[in-house]
């Protein structure tokens, strides 16, 4: 395979793919890094690693359509949108790496008032019990919920939760759309790598019986200095580059991946990339 016979590399996932921790407004974290590593940027689209790649290859088109607090489910139907938004000739042509997020916790909603998807998350006890619950348009920038019909929707989403959602069975739900959708690629030949909480292929329903060499064909393994990594969350927490390491606990607890980590989850796919296609 040649890298020249694709012209699009397709990201979707969280806040680890958007760049969360570096959004607009957070101006201590803007002025830490600034200060201790003379880095400055404007917002997390400048800072997170499908920008890094976008810059690496700067012929072929990045689309990073990754959303704070979303889960599986939000990929699932964002990457369907996209396929049947183009051609077959089109969607071939494309790359996807995909993180998957997670689903429980995770919902993709739709507001009939709104007209609109929103992201709802729940939390949960050490019971197994929805302890509470959020819902919003988008975790980063907004547009803010009118907060009567946000409470509203928070009560209806954790009495849902709690009389329909089984955590277990929710996992298995998804996995059965995320398998459709990987089935679907790989009858016609769309090349697709999963990240993130990839134990969705886990399940004996995966697609190992099928397709044996599905794990080490479609699960993302990039190598970063001489280990290998499926998992940018688990990357920054190993090497330290979350952004609270980077510029310190006293200025932010945040654990997302520090701009050391999307510099290097970035260059590690560039270089996978080019070993695979060139």
């Amino acid at each position: 395979m040649n890298l020249n016979n694709y012209d699009t590399i397709y990201f979707n996932g969280c806040s680890f793919t958007e760049g969360g921790g570096f959004e607009a407004g957070k101006n201590h974290v803007v002025s830490a890094y600034k200060e201790q590593y003379g880095f400055e940027y404007k917002n997390e689209k400048e800072v997170c690693y499908p920008t890094i790649v976008q810059n690496l290859l700067p012929d072929v088109k990045v689309i990073n359509e990754a959303k704070s607090g979303s889960g599986t489910e939000r990929v699932i139907r964002k990457t369907w949108e996209y396929i049947f938004k183009h051609r077959l000739d089109k969607v071939k042509r494309t790359i996807f790496i995909l993180e998957l997020p997670g689903s429980v916790s995770r919902l993709d909603l739709f507001s009939n008032k709104e007209f609109k998807h929103l992201v709802g998350n729940l939390e949960f006890n050490n019971k197994g019990k929805v302890n509470d619950t959020q819902v919003v348009f988008d975790w980063i920038y907004g547009p803010a919920l009118d907060e009567e019909y946000r409470n509203k929707l928070r009560r209806i989403i954790k009495e849902y939760s709690e009389e329909f959602i089984h955590p277990e069975l929710k996992e298995k739900q998804v996995a059965y759309s995320l398998f459709g959708l990987a089935n679907f690629m790989l009858m016609h030949n769309i090349e697709f790598y999963f990240t993130g909480a990839t134990g969705y292929t886990e399940y004996q329903l995966n697609l190992q019986y099928d397709y044996p060499t599905f794990n080490v064909e479609h699960i993302l393994q990039l190598k970063i200095g001489n280990e290998y990594y499926n998992n940018i969350v688990r990357f920054a927490g190993e090497t330290k580059t979350q952004i609270c390491d980077e510029i310190g606990v006293d200025i932010t607890p945040d654990g997302h991946p520090g701009f050391q980590a999307h510099r290097e989850w970035g260059e590690a796919i560039v270089d996978f990339l080019n070993n695979k296609y060139l």
